[in-house]
């Protein structure tokens, strides 16, 4: 698994997508470029297929709400379980919860998570993830590529197998509402990041959550186009086989 960061843009550097969530004022209009954007992979062969999980699988995931104050730690969870169960609902993904963990994502330490989605509400002090300045979250995946040989041709494959969403918490909860609905949303925030994990990426339009900043009129959750890139990304493109030599917990 080898990851790679994207921030305002789409952007690989190796052979996966990250992103980030930032809450900074957005122009009173933007033009639609694209409706959606998706991470690609060149396989081996050549070939360029579009960055996906196995929506075949169960994707487990953990939180860490140690940095959220004790009061406010089971509305949190219930947000984030709430945006799990949307995303799921517009991706046709299976997300399993697994409880609770202390792991902060790092770079490069996707190969070590206790399950393949780690949400973390941490400080900036506690990820090498950037979470300076106006930026509140990121999110983004690590996928895997393979070739397989059947004694006469190689197929050649790949697939997402691990995502991850760090949150500044003291941020989130100065700068957001709570709940989800228009504009400066905590909701808003996990359910732009959690696309990220998905393979989503950013599009420059204010009228869709994917835009990458959260502004006043950021919509209530997803919009009809991201509802098609997140479609695009889920179980009506099909089941990956995975060998069992890439990752046994994905198949």
């Amino acid at each position: 698994m080898r990851p790679s960061i994207s921030r305002t843009r789409l952007m690989t550097i190796a052979t996966a997508i990250a992103a980030v969530g930032v809450l900074v004022p957005a122009p009173a209009a933007s033009a639609a470029t694209a409706s959606f954007s998706v991470g690609r992979v060149t396989l081996g062969s050549g070939k360029t297929i579009v960055s996906r999980w196995n929506p075949c699988q169960h994707i487990t995931y953990k939180v860490n709400l140690a940095s959220v104050p004790a009061a406010s730690r089971t509305r949190i969870l219930a947000e984030t379980k709430l945006a799990i169960r949307i995303l799921a609902s517009k991706t046709g993904l299976v997300y399993t919860y697994r409880g609770q963990t202390r792991e902060v994502p790092r770079v490069g330490s996707s190969a070590r998570q206790s399950a393949e989605l780690i949400i973390a509400f941490t400080t900036p002090s506690r990820t090498n993830y950037n979470l300076a300045g106006s930026i509140v979250a990121q999110g983004g995946t690590s996928r895997s590529s393979w070739s397989t040989w059947n004694g006469t041709a190689k197929t050649y494959g790949s697939a997402i197998t691990r995502g991850f969403v760090v949150v500044d918490t003291p941020d989130l909860m100065r700068r957001l509402k709570p709940g989800f609905g228009t504009g400066f949303r905590r909701g808003n925030l996990l359910l732009h990041e959690l696309a990220h994990t998905t393979g989503l990426g950013h599009v420059n339009n204010t009228r869709l959550l994917m835009n990458p900043a959260i502004n006043a009129s950021t919509p209530s959750g997803f919009a009809a186009s991201d509802v098609v890139g997140l479609a695009a990304l889920g179980r009506r493109a099909g089941c990956i086989t995975v060998p069992a030599f890439v990752a046994k917990d994905l198949n």
